[in-house]
């Protein structure tokens, strides 16, 4: 029978390797997409990655088992990520090329943008412009709005979730999304009156 992730922290705690590498294998993938979302770089997003692990093995005596292993483990990563733009003061870059849905079934209004494999060179051309002009947009996005936008949109965390990794209401998440989602179509706006149909 397998065990939950919060079994396997409890044998973690007691220092068993082999959970570890469990908990490892099962996350190691999707915290590194999160957090390569986040800086744009994907040798600084392994150490980084790595050095979440690290601190989830050395930490692991603090973890509350009556409470989701998910959300501890990627609170560590904001935390993470938020140091590294202290640090660095790094372009953030995001890609949103989808339908802003995430696994919950929450949404919010901004209107997915369409790919075509039938398209021409033209229309390639046309497609990595508007590509680039969203990726400078999401990048002057604020570090809260950047992680509010990450973790909706590819991570699947629900508000509540999000609320609870940055310390804020509720309210206070949608507010970001809200304002997040507003300035980048305000932006697109300004850069030609839409994009794929996007007024």
């Amino acid at each position: 029978m397998n065990q939950s992730d919060e079994e396997l922290m409890m044998e973690i705690a007691k220092g068993d390797k082999k959970s570890f590498n469990e908990l490892f294998l099962k996350y190691k993938e999707q915290l590194f997409n999160f957090i390569y979302r986040q800086v744009g770089n994907s040798q600084l997003a392994e150490d980084l990655t790595q050095n979440v692990f690290i601190s989830v093995f050395k930490k692991a005596g603090t973890f509350n088992t009556d409470k989701p292993f998910k959300p501890w483990l990627y609170k560590i990563a904001v935390n993470a990520c938020y140091y590294e733009y202290r640090q660095q003061k790094r372009n953030i870059v995001l890609s949103l090329d989808n339908e802003i849905e995430n696994s919950n079934g929450e949404t919010v209004e901004l209107k997915e943008m369409q790919s075509d494999d039938d398209r021409g060179p033209q229309e390639e051309v046309e497609k990595k412009d508007e590509q680039d002009k969203i990726r400078k947009i999401l990048n002057s996005l604020n570090e809260n709005h950047r992680l509010i936008i990450n973790m909706f949109v590819y991570e699947g965390i629900s508000y509540k979730e999000m609320a609870s990794l940055m310390d804020c209401p509720i309210g206070t998440i949608k507010s970001r999304i809200y304002y997040a989602l507003r300035e980048i179509k305000e932006q697109i706006e300004k850069q030609g009156g839409g994009i794929n149909g996007m007024q």
